[in-house]
């Protein structure tokens, strides 16, 4: 099921384009890439200084989805102790986040979880992610829910409209 959810081609153009990228990622998504990619193997609690980068990994499972489908490994990452981003989760890093990146959608969740986790962390800015299952008609209306939920010192909750060029 793993292989099938994240583009191994896409992984091998980045890195044809970048022979110097280092991919760090989880035993359970390294073991389906061999010979495919250089990786580094990280787990929970890795601390790791990438040029400018200290990389901190956090969680450990993917949150559940239901019962009759199994749990998945799940990596959340703090970049320089400031951007955190918990991928498929809502593992809490036990430390103050300055920019949050704020799953808002997804399978396994609903925006009263989002919502919580975000007055939870209560980080300086919210950036939305996890989107893609949305339409654009969904995502304002996700926003404008979260927005008016925001029960902290959140500065600022806001989407970022322009495309990342990698």
């Amino acid at each position: 099921m793993l292989q099938k959810q994240f583009g191994k081609k896409l992984l091998a153009h980045l890195y044809d384009a970048n022979p110097n990228l280092i991919i760090y990622t989880h035993q359970s998504v390294a073991s389906i890439l061999p010979g495919l990619l250089p990786v580094h193997i990280v787990e929970t609690g890795d601390v790791i200084n990438a040029e400018s980068f200290e990389l901190e990994f956090f969680g450990n499972k993917h949150a559940i989805i239901h019962n009759l489908i199994p749990q998945i490994n799940n990596l959340g990452l703090m970049i320089n102790n400031n951007v955190y981003y918990p991928g498929d989760s809502f593992t809490n890093p036990e430390r103050p986040v300055k920019t949050l990146l704020l799953p808002v959608s997804a399978p396994w969740m609903k925006v009263s979880e989002s919502i919580d986790f975000l007055n939870s962390l209560n980080p300086s800015i919210a950036i939305p992610t996890h989107d893609a299952i949305l339409s654009d008609a969904g995502k304002q209306i996700v926003d404008g829910v979260i927005s008016k939920s925001i029960r902290t010192n959140t500065k600022k909750y806001q989407r970022i409209t322009s495309p990342l060029v990698i």
